[in-house]
């Protein structure tokens, strides 16, 4: 149900220290984690501040430029295990985001977001993301079946 909810865009969970709001409760969790005075690491290049370690070591890669995991499959390198493990979802097919405008494929309804800014112009102005991309899932079933 939340999934379906991120992807309506509607909040359920909000903040009661600024006016941002969640679809998730992990994610206000996460959110007020890393508010002022609850947060227990800081960026000494930027400011910006974090409760996990995990956060933390992913945005300090952004200003190293360190990315330690690598694709088996392309040789391209990230800078976090998620990262990777979406990208790897473009090699095995398993789910992808096609953009009707121009073709591209995105692994993530995030990605997929990012890109439609490239034809942001070129848009109608009542254009929604919804209809600037369709959802593909690949199987060898759904290629067998497609094949008669």
């Amino acid at each position: 149900m939340w999934h379906t909810l991120s992807h309506l865009g509607i909040s359920v969970f909000s903040c009661s220290i600024c006016a941002n709001s969640f679809v998730d409760r992990h994610l206000l969790e996460k959110h007020m984690a890393n508010q002022p005075g609850n947060s227990k690491y800081s960026c000494k290049v930027c400011g910006k501040r974090f409760a996990h370690t995990s956060e933390f070591n992913y945005h300090r890669r952004i200003h190293t430029g360190e990315k330690p995991y690598q694709c088996k499959v392309c040789h391209k390198f990230f800078r976090g295990r998620s990262t990777i493990k979406c990208h790897l979802k473009t090699h095995s097919g398993a789910l992808m985001y096609r953009c009707t405008v121009c073709g591209h494929y995105s692994s993530t309804l995030n990605l997929m977001s990012k890109h439609i800014g490239v034809h942001k112009g070129s848009l109608p102005p009542d254009f929604t993301i919804e209809q600037t991309f369709m959802y593909i899932i690949h199987s060898k079933d759904a290629e067998k079946n497609t094949d008669s």
